[in-house]
């Protein structure tokens, strides 16, 4: 005897993955993040990930403080707006 709901369905509607905060890049910003796709709806998580990757690859100097997505920039749904916020965490060049 199997089951009606297929695996995605369970996945999808398991406790987890319904607190699972995303995030998609308002198309009006989209220049200011290079390789990101405006309009797309990704984990938030992963999103901040590329987001401070990008700072670094590209050498930016720059210091981060509060959240990696400002929300004149991103939309969210989903998860909790607790969390995500970095406490004075800075990026810089080597030798700078």
């Amino acid at each position: 005897m199997g089951s009606s709901i297929s695996f995605r369905e369970r996945a999808i509607s398991s406790p987890v993955a319904r607190q699972m905060r995303e995030a998609r890049l308002r198309s009006g910003c989209a220049e200011l993040y290079p390789g990101i796709r405006a309009g797309e709806w990704r984990t938030a998580a992963v999103l901040a990930d590329q987001v401070l990757a990008g700072l670094l690859l590209r050498g930016t100097e720059t210091a981060l403080r509060g959240r990696v997505l400002p929300e004149a920039h991103f939309e969210f749904r989903g998860g909790t707006t607790h969390g995500g916020e970095r406490g004075g965490m800075r990026l810089r060049r080597e030798g700078a």
